[in-house]
């Protein structure tokens, strides 16, 4: 593993690149990391104010649960749109030897709001890192073949979500567990519940164990008319009834675990025109399937999500040219990809074109759209390298 001056746009930075098995990704769970008193005491107002203000974006039945603990949440029609859910938070990590390993500990996203969606520098330079809640996130790359073999990346464009919406995204979503194996069982749950894919296992039950599955839920496996392989799922009630049914395509190879980008996207607006900040880590996760797209996207498993999050999909080509396209379209609006999406999307030329390939994309990017000087997080780096933050690129 060497180290390289820190790399990236004005919208995301590159802190891992790397190709790691899911076996080399571990989280060493910590005890919850205890804010600053003065940011703790603001995360319920804060988390109230976010809410009033997503609710405004919202027809229907509009409602914030102020009863619903540990914090209120928003319900639309009586479905909840946001919560405090639990997120895993990066207190440390380390890449030797070929293995990436984290140190995580509890926090929430009304605490992650309040800190890396508020004032995150303002946060930094006033505690440092241990002002954030500094909780992570996940975006997977689903990559089928298109008719001419060719590898393409799933994309969709996000519905009126918590954060970025309507703009593209790829297969991705908070990690809300504390284990071990918090990396690589949120892959399989993202991929899962978004595009309608899961990974090959000997025993249908052994979805369960990696939580893709309700334990009550009854799994065949199944040969579909299209020649793709993969299970229905049959969901009951507490009188055994089917209450719903499901089909998923299965998988064979593991997903790999690309590294890990830090969102610091300078280009997020507020409905009132206001910059909307973010410092978040996500996890990058490249999940090759060797499926044909037309075979698969004839089976609509995508759409099952629809309701919640998608309002279209889209394919990319996993080529130098194809990548270079979306990463240039995507920058503004009202194409505009979410920076972690730029850069998992960026990260599929490194197999062919190594990390030179990628150091060329993004020296392209940032002449067309200059980082600036007055950058909140490139104007700081040597403060925030002196509270004791590694900040720079580890190449595998």
């Amino acid at each position: 593993m060497t180290r390289m001056p820190l790399l990236g746009t004005r919208n995301f930075v590159l802190n891992v690149v790397g190709d790691f098995a899911p076996e080399n990704v571990r989280v060493i769970v910590k005890p919850e990391h205890k804010l600053p008193e003065e940011i703790a005491a603001n995360v319920y107002s804060n988390w109230m104010k976010t809410l009033e203000d997503k609710a405004k974006t919202f027809t229907g039945d509009v409602k914030i649960d102020t009863d619903y603990k540990p914090m209120p949440r928003l319900l639309v029609d009586g479905r909840p749109k946001m919560f405090a859910g639990p997120l895993m938070r990066i207190d440390n990590y380390q890449v030797r030897n070929g293995k990436f390993t984290i140190e995580g500990s509890p926090t929430n996203y009304a605490a992650s709001m309040a800190t890396q969606n508020t004032d995150p520098y303002g946060i930094i330079d006033k505690h440092g890192m241990s002002g954030l809640a500094n909780s992570c996130a996940l975006s997977a790359t689903p990559i089928f073949k298109n008719k001419d073999g060719e590898d393409v990346i799933q994309t969709f464009g996000r519905m009126n979500l918590g954060e970025y919406p309507f703009y593209t995204g790829t297969a991705a979503g908070n990690v809300s567990v504390v284990r071990e194996d918090a990396v690589s069982r949120t892959a399989y749950s993202e991929i899962s519940e978004e595009t309608g894919l899961v990974p090959r296992v000997e025993f249908p039950d052994d979805l369960k164990k990696l939580g893709l599955v309700k334990e009550s839920s009854d799994i065949e496996k199944m040969r579909f008319s299209n020649g793709l392989y993969g299970v229905v799922i049959k969901d009951r009630d507490k009188n055994g009834n089917v209450v719903s049914e499901r089909k998923a395509i299965t998988y064979n190879e593991k997903p790999s675990i690309q590294g890990m980008v830090l969102n610091v996207d300078i280009e997020d607006y507020t409905k009132d025109n206001a910059i909307k900040p973010h410092f978040k880590h996500e996890f990058m996760v490249y999940q090759p399937t060797g499926i044909d797209v037309d075979t698969y996207e004839s089976m609509e498993l995508w759409k099952r999500a629809e309701e919640k999050e998608h309002a279209s999909v889209n394919y990319v080509r996993a080529t130098m040219d194809g990548v270079k396209e979306f990463l240039f379209d995507t920058q503004t609006m009202p194409n505009r990809a979410m920076p972690v999406t730029q850069a998992v999307v960026l990260y599929s030329v490194k197999k062919r074109h190594g990390i030179e390939g990628i150091r060329n994309l993004i020296g392209e990017l940032n002449e067309k759209f200059p980082i600036g000087d007055d950058h909140p997080l490139y104007s700081r780096t040597d403060a925030i390298r002196k509270g004791g933050y590694d900040i720079g690129t580890f190449v595998q």
